[in-house]
């Protein structure tokens, strides 16, 4: 027969309360107890230690050896305190002194909780959570695990109840706030945090008790002033035995010069991310580089100076565009768009989408056939949300010839009273095997005369003198041509690489002229044409001699000298035709 008393143990951490004998006759495996004057319930009670990976004791007294527990810390005050929403309490309760038939059936006790005296029924636990052992053939024992969830309160105490009226209280633990917090996860734990307007979302992690019974909230807040409409939930999934975690996506205010938070909540708990600084992105960096460059050694910024031609070797004919941007997101993607070649397989005018890596960066290969139009310029434009549009422009190198072919005239050239016939000169470039030459390529003319040493006169009159048909060198091409008395149009070149050279009409001249091409030329034999060294100056790539003689034809006298004005010569050596030659 157990012994009705009351009294209280605080080295156990627990206090007794209550009658046993009535209580335990209602066990219906109760075969005795023994000891009138000792209690027939034992309550102890320990808090899970997850930096020592093992409970801790909130009294004196550990669980009796021969139950087996054996991740028992050493007891101390620490464990008489609890972090709702953090804690793990493990409860053993041992009926001391009383005998059962068959122990694993034995009536388990039932498990209540308080805070500040009130029945807080998130604490409690049924019968039925409790793990029954058997502690020898006739004696049971219980534990209980119970992972308390958050709550407010100055203290908490335990009833453990067994068998009807017969319980037992424990000490009051006091309670201590769990820790509720939220951080952006692009940002620096210390210091200042900056992010760009507009680009992407912000991944925001919010850490707090592992047991809360409701969804933490969390909103924007916009230079000190909460943003309506905002407000996103996230349930924490345990991390550890303590803390829970959960993950938000915001997208980024547009507006610069914002001071931004994210604003967690739960319960009674909050928490504000640090302040961020939103700034202006940076922009679009566009380079283009003739082998594959990193981001580390890309030019951005600099010049594009590419040694590549448009009618450079086929295995040439390549370029990589580089593009940076450092405020877009991960997996973020520009799109560019060239005027020129294809770019990652798609012609000059259709925009790519190229893909960034984690640091911003990306690249496209250019490649391209010579163009028909004999266009060198490439305009490269790069957009991306979010960012103002980037444009680059640069030139390829032209295509110079190893050498030339000119045809000499198939016959003299025949000088009238009218003067000398109009005379076409054909030719053609040599390009490198392989490249085509640039159709707007420089060439000049350089003329030479000798005059005729015979004194018969000439169908048109006094002959001019061998001086003022030399020349060296002539004009450019194109527009500005010209500058030759013979050759005032220079050289005429047509896409195909072919050229002309048309000596004038109406020059009183016999004797023999010599026509030279010349232009810049590759001293090297190896490697792209754009990397090849070129001549400084021009050099002679053909020659012909073209005989000018007076035509046996012409029966027409010959004009006097006052009708025939001799050509003055200008001081830059150029002869410059007057009228009526």
């Amino acid at each position: 027969m157990v012994e009705e008393r009351t009294g209280e143990r605080h080295g156990a951490g627990w206090h007794v309360r209550g009658r046993a004998g009535a209580g335990l006759v209602a066990m219906g495996t109760l075969l005795a107890t023994c000891g009138g004057n000792e209690s027939a319930l034992e309550v102890i009670y320990q808090v899970w230690d997850a930096d020592s990976n093992c409970y801790q004791t909130c009294g004196t007294i550990d669980p009796p050896a021969d139950l087996g527990v054996t991740d028992t810390c050493d007891t101390g005050p620490a464990a008489c305190e609890i972090v709702l929403g953090e804690t793990t309490v493990r409860v053993i309760a041992l009926y001391d002194n009383v005998r059962f038939d068959e122990p694993l059936t034995a009536p388990a006790p039932a498990f209540m909780a308080y805070i500040d005296g009130n029945e807080w029924a998130g604490g409690g636990a049924d019968p039925a959570d409790w793990i029954p052992h058997r502690r020898n053939p006739h004696e049971a024992w219980f534990e209980l695990y119970r992972n308390l969830p958050y709550a407010t309160g100055d203290s908490l105490w335990f009833r453990v109840l067994a068998a009807n009226d017969f319980f037992q209280d424990s000490v009051r633990f006091k309670l201590r706030p769990p820790a509720l917090s939220v951080t952006i996860e692009s940002c620096p734990e210390d210091g200042d945090c900056e992010l760009p307007a507009g680009l992407g979302q912000a991944t925001v992690l919010v850490e707090g008790p592992a047991y809360v019974d409701e969804p933490v909230t969390a909103w924007e807040r916009s230079n000190g002033v909460k943003v309506a409409g905002t407000e996103q939930e996230v349930a924490l999934s345990r991390t550890s035995s303590e803390r829970g975690q959960g993950e938000l996506a915001f997208a980024v205010p547009g507006t610069a010069s914002t001071v931004w938070e994210i604003v967690v909540q739960v319960a009674d708990l909050s928490a504000t991310s640090q302040p961020v600084h939103v700034r202006r992105p940076e922009d679009i960096e566009l380079a283009v580089s003739a082998t594959k460059p990193t981001a580390e050694t890309a030019d951005f910024g600099g010049e594009p100076h590419i040694d590549r031609s448009a009618g450079d070797l086929e295995t040439c004919r390549q370029l990589y565009i580089a593009v940076e941007t450092p405020d877009m997101p991960p997996a973020g993607t520009v799109d560019v768009t060239t005027s020129f070649g294809v770019l990652e397989g798609k012609a000059a005018g259709n925009p790519v989408t190229l893909s960034l890596d984690g640091t911003g960066f990306a690249t496209g290969l250019l490649t391209w056939d010579p163009p028909d139009d004999g266009s060198t310029t490439i305009q490269v434009q790069a957009v991306a949300d979010g960012l103002e549009t980037r444009t680059l422009s640069f030139d390829l190198e032209p295509v110079y010839s190893d050498s030339a072919v000119l045809l000499p005239p198939p016959a003299p050239v025949q000088v009238s009273a009218a003067g000398s016939e109009e005379t076409r000169l054909s030719g053609w470039f040599v390009a490198p095997e392989g490249a085509e030459i640039s159709p707007d390529l420089e060439a000049w003319v350089v003329v030479g005369a000798t005059a005729s040493s015979t004194s018969e006169p000439l169908p048109c009159g006094t002959p001019i003198p061998a001086a003022y048909l030399q020349c060296d060198p002539g004009r450019l091409t194109g527009s500005d041509a010209g500058g030759c008395l013979l050759t005032p149009d220079g050289v005429t070149l047509d896409p195909d690489g072919t050229f002309h050279v048309t000596l004038t009409s109406g020059v009183c001249f016999a004797g023999e002229v010599t026509v030279a091409v010349h232009g810049y030329r590759y001293l090297e034999s190896e490697g792209c044409l754009g990397e090849r060294a070129v001549s400084s100056t021009p050099e002679m790539l053909a020659e012909v001699t073209a005989t000018y003689v007076a035509s046996s034809e012409s029966s027409t006298p010959a004009p006097g000298p006052e009708t025939l004005p001799t050509p003055t010569l200008p001081p830059s050596g150029v002869v410059t035709p007057t009228p009526g030659l």
